[in-house]
C-alpha cells in the first residue's frame, strides 16, 4: 500500500479517531438498543480513523485516487 494520508490529516484522524472512541462513555441519551448501537458504531468508527492514521493509507482516498500526501 502506497501512503495516500499526509502528516496533517494522520493527526486530525488521531483526534476525532480518540474522540470517537471517547463517545460511549460521554454519551447521555438513556441506555438502551439505541445507545448500544450509537457505542458500537462510534468505536468502530474511532478504530477505523486510528488505523488509517497509523498506516497512513485510506481506502476511501485509494478508491477515489486522492491523496494528502506529498510524496
Amino acid at each position: 500500500m502506497i501512503k495516500n494520508v499526509g502528516d496533517v490529516d494522520r493527526m486530525a484522524r488521531a483526534l476525532f479517531g480518540l474522540g470517537f472512541l471517547s463517545l460511549p462513555i460521554i454519551m447521555t441519551i438513556p441506555v438502551g438498543l439505541t445507545y448500544y448501537a450509537l457505542s458500537v458504531a462510534a468505536v468502530l468508527v474511532g478504530v477505523s480513523m486510528i488505523w488509517s492514521a497509523a498506516k497512513g493509507y485510506c481506502f476511501v482516498y485509494g478508491f477515489l485516487g486522492f491523496s494528502t500526501c506529498k510524496t
